[in-house]
């Protein structure tokens, strides 16, 4: 059976951590609890986030949201 990878931030609380050069890929942020994160964007590819902190994340990729 392969070896399969993945990380899960469960309820923890990772506001302003520093992900910058940090492959995301498979990486489950979505029941972690943050404002900011550091990430270098090019990395961030198969994060795993909820629609809430993708309106927090999609600056980082140079979208501007018009409401």
């Amino acid at each position: 059976m392969p070896y399969i990878k993945k990380m899960i931030f469960d309820q923890s609380d990772i506001d302003q951590i520093d992900f910058l050069d940090t492959k995301l890929k498979d990486v489950d942020l979505s029941q972690a609890k943050f404002d900011t994160l550091v990430v270098n964007p090019e990395l961030i590819k198969g994060m795993i986030i909820n629609p809430w902190q993708a309106s927090l994340l999609i600056g980082l990729l140079g979208v501007v949201v018009k409401d």
